[in-house]
């Protein structure tokens, strides 16, 4: 096996990432693979078994709280998310990937950042950015649970926003 398909089997699962901040198809789309062959992250605690989430947390650039309730990112600025949310574990994953395994600094990530001419409060969960300052996005990342569609989260999404 190259090494180049080794590093792609290290990649978390159910994301889609694109370059330039760009939904693009054939050369210009970066497809994350599934970590550990096909399988998905299905528990909080498989999540922190992620040879990725376990460096990262090693590392200080993320954390639980002291009650296992939020994951707290030491990004650009600190965050944090609610943990029992299937969701948060595969951004977790890519955080991790994308700073341990793609060299990216934690200074040109943010998290849940407002995506431009769409429906307000429309939000990509991970954007790299070119810059130091993060006002040219370099990378746009939509996690999504394992086996979610696309229907199902946009039917979660138009929940959690009207209050149902």
């Amino acid at each position: 096996m190259t090494a180049k398909r080794e590093k792609a089997k290290k990649a978390p699962t159910e994301s889609s990432l694109t370059r330039n901040g760009a939904a693009k198809k054939g050369k210009h789309q970066v497809a994350a693979v599934a970590r550990r062959g096909t399988m998905p992250i299905r528990s909080a605690a498989e999540a922190l078994a992620d040879q990725f989430i376990a460096e990262a947390i090693r590392r200080g650039i993320m954390k639980l709280d002291a009650d296992g309730r939020y994951m707290i990112y030491a990004l650009r600025t600190e965050q944090k998310y609610p943990w029992n949310d299937p969701e948060e574990w595969v951004r977790a994953a890519t955080v991790a990937w994308l700073v341990l395994d793609r060299d990216y600094p934690t200074n040109r990530i943010k998290l849940e950042v407002r995506v431009p001419r769409r429906v307000p409060n429309d939000y990509a969960d991970i954007v790299v950015f070119k810059d130091d300052a993060c006002l040219t996005p370099y990378l746009v990342v939509e996690n999504k649970q394992a086996d979610q569609s696309d229907a199902a989260r946009a039917h979660r999404e138009s929940s959690n926003s009207s209050g149902t």
